[in-house]
């Protein structure tokens, strides 16, 4: 029997992407709590991670539309931070 070379072999979508997500859920989530007061304190941390994830994600080419949604809204939440250090520190600089 005569084996047939020229059968194109599908390959298997690529798995993954769980760190674009995990990326993108940060990012939702430092969003909706940019919005308190008592947030500045650890907005940092998950804003960070999701912008680190998004990117690596981004670099890795998993689910595009996912990490370039996450890095924004990361981006987002880190002038609202900034934003809000800023008018807590002219505020307390106000005092004096």
């Amino acid at each position: 029997m005569e084996e047939n070379t020229n059968v194109p072999v599908q390959e298997a979508p690529k798995k993954g992407g769980g760190l674009v997500i995990a990326g993108f859920i940060m990012a939702i989530l430092s969003m909706l709590i940019c919005w308190f007061w008592w947030s500045v304190f650890v907005l940092w941390i998950p804003t960070t991670l999701a912008l680190i994830f998004c990117i690596i994600g981004l670099v890795k080419k998993q689910k595009k539309v996912l990490a370039i949604l996450g890095i924004v809204l990361s981006v987002v939440s880190w002038i609202i931070y900034y934003c809000i250090i800023y008018s807590a520190a002219s505020n307390v600089a106000s005092l004096y």
